[in-house]
C-alpha cells in the first residue's frame, strides 16, 4: 500500500484535542505510507455547505473525494461515514476507523436531567444513530481510546475482534512544578451536562459547609471554554467555598501550577487527555471510573482516586447525608476523596511523583509507536 486517505469531520486547528489526535495519527502513518492526504471538514465540504450543521453531509461527500483519489486505505477520525466506509468494502479498499466513544445513554440522561432535553438528534433518534454507526461496524479495524470504550461498541454490535484499544497521549513536560502551598483543586475541561461539573461544584460546596475552617484558604479552579460563565450554577449549587472560573486557557501549564489535585468528574467520557497532562506534570487525580483514562492511574491508590460514578451506591452502602438530600451520591464520592487527600498532605506529593512516572508511558512517541505497529500490521 503507498498511499491513505485520511478523513474527519473535525476542523484541524491548534487549539481542540480532535487536532492533537489527526496530527499524531497522520504523522504515525506517514511512518507506513508514502502518501498521507488528510482531510477535514473544511477540505471535504464544498464552502456553501460548511457552516450547515448536518452529520451526514462530510460522508455524502467524502465518496467523490474517495473515488478520484483511489486511495489504498481510508482512515476516519469520527464523525458520520458510513456510505464512505461501505464504498471502500465494495471496492476492496481497507478502513481504519477511530472513534472516541462512551455511553450515549448515560449522557442522553445526563443532558435530559440537567437542560432537559439531547440536543444531539443525529445520536439520540435510534434509526439516525444506526446509520450514524453503520461506518463502525463495517470498518475493518475500530480503534478506541480505552477499554471503556471498547465495551460500549461491543454494546453496539461492533465486532470486539475488530477493535484495538490504543490510548491518547500527552506532550510530557521537561519539568514539573512544585505543589502550590494552598490545597487548591483543579478542572480543565469542557462544561456540557455529562462533563460532571455540577457534581464536583456540589462537592466543593458541600465540603466549604462542613469543614469550613479546613479549606478556608482553598479554591476550585475551574478552567476551560464556558467555564467563565459558571457563576450563576455555583449560586444554585455551593452555599460555601471559593470558586476561580478561568474560561479557556492558553497556557495550561500556568493552571496545573496553581493547584495540587486534578478532578475528572465525568458521567461518561471516552478517555479523557486532561487526566495524562495532570499526571505529567505531578498531580494526584481524582478520576470518575466512567473516564476512559482512569485506566492509566495505578491501582491501590498510588497516583490518585477512581470514584464510583453511579448515580446511587452499587454496594447497597448508605450514607446518611445522601439518603437526606443534602448531597448526591456522585458529589459525596468526589468530597470523600477530596477530604481524604487534605487529610494527607504527604500522600499527595508521593501521588503526584508516581502519576508523573506514569505518565510516561503515555507520550505522544510511544503512542504513535503504537499506531505505527498496527498499521504496519494491516500493510
Amino acid at each position: 500500500m503507498s498511499k491513505v486517505l485520511y478523513l474527519t469531520n473535525d476542523v484541524i486547528n491548534a487549539s481542540s484535542s480532535g487536532s492533537t489526535i489527526v496530527y499524531h495519527e497522520s504523522a504515525a502513518l506517514k511512518k507506513v505510507f508514502n502518501e498521507v492526504i488528510v482531510m477535514d471538514r473544511l477540505t471535504l465540504l464544498p464552502t456553501y455547505y460548511v457552516g450547515l450543521d448536518i452529520p451526514f453531509l462530510t460522508d455524502y461527500f467524502a465518496i467523490s473525494h474517495i473515488e478520484e483519489i483511489k486511495p489504498d486505505m481510508v482512515h476516519i477520525y469520527s464523525g458520520c461515514f458510513s456510505e464512505s466506509v461501505r464504498y471502500c468494502r465494495d471496492h476492496n479498499i481497507k478502513v481504519t476507523y477511530t472513534c472516541p466513544a462512551h455511553d450515549i445513554d448515560l449522557s442522553i440522561k445526563e443532558f435530559q436531567k440537567q437542560i432537559g432535553n439531547y440536543p444531539y438528534v443525529h445520536i439520540g433518534d435510534k434509526k439516525l444513530w444506526s446509520q450514524f454507526s453503520l461506518g463502525l461496524r463495517l470498518a475493518d479495524i475500530v480503534i478506541v481510546p480505552s477499554s471503556y470504550s471498547q465495551k460500549f461498541l461491543v454494546r453496539e454490535k461492533v465486532k470486539e475482534g475488530n477493535i484495538r484499544v490504543i490510548p491518547h497521549g500527552c506532550d510530557i513536560p521537561e519539568n514539573v512544578l512544585p505543589l502550590p502551598t494552598e490545597f487548591n483543586v483543579g478542572y480543565l475541561g469542557q462544561v456540557g451536562p455529562d462533563k460532571g461539573l455540577s457534581y464536583l461544584i456540589e462537592a466543593w460546596g458541600y465540603l466549604n459547609s462542613f469543614y469550613r475552617t479546613l479549606f478556608e484558604n482553598d479554591k476550585l479552579i475551574l478552567a476551560g471554554s464556558g467555564t467563565e460563565q459558571l457563576s450563576t450554577s455555583i449560586t444554585k449549587l455551593a452555599n460555601n467555598g471559593q470558586f476561580v472560573l478561568l474560561g479557556r486557557t492558553s497556557n495550561i501549564d500556568d493552571f496545573f501550577s496553581k493547584i495540587r489535585v486534578f478532578v475528572q468528574p465525568s458521567v461518561t467520557e471516552s478517555f479523557g487527555m486532561t487526566i495524562i497532562e495532570a499526571m505529567s506534570r505531578g498531580r494526584a487525580v481524582i478520576a470518575s471510573n466512567c473516564a476512559g483514562a482512569s485506566e492509566a492511574l495505578y491501582p491501590n491508590h498510588m497516583t490518585g482516586y477512581i470514584y464510583d460514578s453511579a448515580e446511587s451506591a452499587t454496594d447497597g452502602s448508605l450514607y446518611p447525608d445522601v439518603e437526606s438530600g443534602q448531597i448526591s451520591y456522585r458529589a459525596f464520592m468526589i468530597a470523600g476523596y477530596i477530604k481524604a487527600l487534605k487529610d494527607r498532605a504527604g500522600f499527595v506529593e508521593d501521588m503526584g511523583r508516581l502519576s508523573r512516572e506514569r505518565s510516561l508511558d503515555y507520550s505522544w512517541s510511544k503512542i504513535e509507536e503504537k499506531y505505527i505497529k498496527l498499521w504496519s500490521n494491516i500493510v
